[in-house]
């Protein structure tokens, strides 16, 4: 399970690397890297939708010892230097998610994302991430 995690970062990082490399503008690159951020961090963080946790870490909430997340987060950062993208932004922890789902409700908290919360406005803003500016206008 956790090397499948891992992996699912790694495909992730990779997707970026494409995708920046076929960018055509700036633009495109930029929304490349925010499109990225944002997958990997969902990936760490899980979210909640429809009243229930989603994600890695809550299928691990039970442990009771987080080395296992500590090496995880290792290799993460380990990854974004591989791929040259440790200095354009830092994501989110295992830990801090971890402490985050152990300790407060569905609805506390900015840490990790609650799509049932979101207003259209926002809804349009991860679409436009997804598809392009075009949808934003919509």
């Amino acid at each position: 399970s956790i090397l499948r995690f891992e992996s699912s970062i790694a495909k992730i990082l990779t997707a970026y690397k494409h995708k920046a490399s076929a960018a055509r503008s700036d633009a495109e690159r930029s929304r490349a890297l925010a499109y990225c951020k944002w997958k990997i961090n969902l990936r760490i963080t899980g979210c909640t939708f429809n009243n229930k946790r989603l994600g890695w870490v809550c299928y691990f909430s039970q442990i009771t010892e987080t080395s296992q997340l500590r090496a995880v987060n290792w290799t993460i950062s380990k990854l974004m230097n591989r791929f040259g993208l440790k200095d354009k932004f830092k994501p989110k922890s295992l830990i801090k998610t971890y402490y985050e789902l152990s300790g407060k409700s569905l609805e506390a908290g900015s840490y990790i994302p609650n799509f049932d919360n979101l207003s259209a406005a926002q809804k349009r803003e991860r679409l436009s991430m997804w598809l392009g500016e075009r949808v934003a206008a919509m």
